[in-house]
């Protein structure tokens, strides 16, 4: 069931997490498992908001459960709505706001997708969203949609290495796949294998 709102129209990450889920809502070390760290990267750790990171990383993709074809209820696969799963991320941050979350959450559910859709992307891809730029605004926002590439919501989901992800990248052009990339050099590369480990789940390499 969906979490309940905050009290007020709007609230900060930490009093909105506190509403629904108790003072202490994200234990890091309870969400995050051991693994090497992170190889590589220029954005000191000090500056990130580990705690915010993980508030949007739980919130960032709950709009896919609105561009569900079939939501495996019956035991049959979970299908999405292919055209329309592009949408996700719109749809996520329009009902994150409509349950009163603060608009600095909310984004993290509107500025994942891809590298971040610019509002040219959005125009020359013709793509089914309303004109605008789509990219994270803050150093957490930036964290989660980078950390998201790695993992794919495929039936059976499984994370991917910075090779994988270059290939896909490059399918949307050299300046997609160069955004990629820079994304690597600035923020790191996680110990994929480790996580995919932990979780039982595959690794495309």
């Amino acid at each position: 069931a969906p979490a309940p709102g905050p009290s007020s129209p709007t609230q900060p990450a930490d009093q909105w997490a506190a509403t629904v889920y108790g003072a202490d809502t994200v234990p890091l070390r309870a969400s995050v498992p051991p693994t090497d760290g992170v190889v590589g990267g220029t954005v000191p750790p000090r500056l990130i908001d580990e705690h915010l990171v993980v508030i949007g990383g739980m919130l960032h993709d709950i709009g896919t459960y609105l561009v569900l074809k079939h939501d495996g209820s019956d035991g049959e696969p979970l299908k999405f709505d292919g055209p329309n799963y592009i949408k996700h991320g719109i749809r996520g941050y329009q009902w994150l706001l409509d349950q009163g979350v603060d608009e600095s959450i909310a984004q993290f559910a509107r500025n994942h997708t891809g590298v971040g859709l610019t509002r040219e992307a959005v125009e020359r891809q013709g793509l089914p969203l309303p004109p605008g730029d789509y990219v994270p605004v803050t150093l957490e926002q930036e964290t989660v949609m980078m950390a998201d590439k790695f993992n794919s919501k495929s039936i059976p989901p499984k994370f991917l290495t910075v090779d994988a992800y270059t290939r896909k990248a490059a399918r949307f052009g050299e300046d997609n796949k160069r955004e990629w990339i820079e994304l690597v050099q600035r923020y790191g590369v996680p110990d994929v294998r480790a996580l995919a480990e932990r979780f039982r789940m595959r690794l495309q390499e």
